[in-house]
């Protein structure tokens, strides 16, 4: 439980510092800094992606029980809705998010590796040359390929009060 609890600042810490990142980044006095570098983008994509992540796990603490201590198990956590929301995104759209926080990051690392020397493999070259655009549609592409089918792991417990929600 202890654990559990933790969970709440360290997220909200997190919440913070991604946001902070977001917003120097997005800065106008920042803006021609970091205007000709990729990396700065990929960056800011990833702490975007991190900021839907966490809101996301923040708004699930509704739907959590702690076993086996059923006094915090809360009663909203019954509704279909919040069901629904469970589903839908936390079981989907986090994991999609947490796809493209790491296709981000890797993007990141490599377009500032391509900074550093001259000589670079086929990878990097490819990576400090691809369009931001592209390669967060192809991203996106594969990382909800990937993810929608835990959207059929679970049901919505409509008719059994004790069960877990959704089931």
């Amino acid at each position: 439980i202890a654990f559990k609890i933790m969970l709440y600042p360290t997220a909200f810490f997190g919440l913070i510092t991604n946001i902070i990142v977001v917003i120097v980044i997005q800065m106008k006095e920042n803006n021609d800094l970091f205007k000709e570098f990729k990396h700065y983008s990929y960056l800011c994509l990833n702490s975007v992606f991190c900021i839907l992540i966490l809101l996301i796990e923040i708004l699930s603490w509704m739907n959590e029980c702690f076993y086996p201590y059923q006094v915090f198990c809360p009663e909203i956590r019954k509704l279909v809705a919040i069901q629904f929301f469970k589903i839908i995104f936390k079981e989907c759209f986090v994991t999609v998010f947490r796809f493209m926080c790491n296709f981000t990051y890797i993007a990141f690392s490599l377009n500032r590796i391509s900074l550093i020397g001259k000589d670079h493999g086929k990878l990097v070259t490819f990576f400090s040359k691809i369009g931001i655009k592209l390669f967060i549609g192809v991203t996106i592409f594969i990382s909800c390929s990937l993810s929608w089918i835990k959207g059929f792991k679970y049901q919505v417990n409509y008719f059994f009060p004790y069960l877990n929600y959704p089931m």
